[in-house]
Parts: structure tokens; sequence; C-alpha cells
């Protein structure tokens, strides 16, 4: 699988051709927020598509929502991204950030918050999750210390 990332104008053109994931980069209290795959047991970025009649924005807010149970949060727009399967297709997405101020369902949650990435063996996508939080910069911390990774954070 490769990664690449994009410029948001850059995404709209090419998505008028094809139907757009997207994808939440989350940070709660500086930790990074993933949601645990039900079926390969596999940390993953909150994500989905738009349902019919729901604008970008308002499907970013319920696939968060989903993944989190109440909480309060702000999103933006980041990034589009596209990830080229090994059939060559390249399929493309938005991704978007968010910041969790209150997440009283935090133990409750399927996604739990971490200090540091887990390790690409425990991450679905984990090139596309690695790339994305890259491309976020300063809004995650990048240093990725390799004792501390995979380990979900204090509780």
């Amino acid at each position: 699988m490769q990664c690449s990332i994009y410029a948001l104008g850059e995404v709209k053109k090419r998505r008028k051709r094809q139907e757009c994931g997207l994808l939440v980069l989350a940070r709660y209290q500086e930790r990074f927020v993933l949601v645990r795959d039900e079926i390969n047991a596999l940390w993953m970025l909150p994500g989905g598509r738009c349902e019919k009649g729901e604008d970008e924005q308002e499907a970013v807010r319920r696939i968060l929502g989903k993944a989190l149970g109440e909480a309060v949060f702000d999103v933006k727009p980041l990034c589009g991204f596209g990830v080229t399967g090994e059939d060559g297709k390249e399929r493309i997405g938005l991704a978007y950030l968010a910041d969790v101020h209150e997440w009283p369902d935090e133990l409750a949650s399927a996604a739990k918050a971490f200090t540091r990435l887990p390790l690409g063996s425990q991450t679905a996508e984990a090139a596309l999750c690695f790339g994305l939080h890259r491309w976020a910069g300063e809004f995650f911390d990048e240093r990725l210390d390799i004792e501390q990774l995979g380990q979900p954070a204090a509780l």
C-alpha cells in the first residue's frame, strides 16, 4: 500500500470521479485517539463516509461521535489523502483534525487515547495512519519513542 497526501482542493477535483472516504485524527489531552476494529482487533483512525443528504462536516462529527460516545470536540479539515492498493487503484479521502475537550465516556468507549502511536503491526492501514500523523505536524507530538510505541495511555 502506498499513501499520498494532497491539498484539499486537489482531492475535491478527484472526488468527482469516485466516492470519498473520511478519516479523523483526534487528540484528547495530548494523546492520539484510535478505534479498535472489532473484526481483526487492529487500531485504526475513526472513519467512514457521508450518508445521503449529509455534508462532510456533519459526517465527521457523526463518525467521531460514534467512536467516542458523549464527547465535546472541534473539527477542521486537514488534507486529502490517497491510498494505492496492490491493484494499482487509488482510493481517495479527506482527513480532518479533531480536538476533544471533554470525553466522559472514555472508559466505556471502543476508542482509546495513546501517548504514542501503536506499532505498525497493531494498526490497520499503518502507512496511512503514520503519514497523516506526520502531515498533521505540530497538532500531534511527532516524537515516536520506540520504547513507548504500542502502549495505551495510563488511565
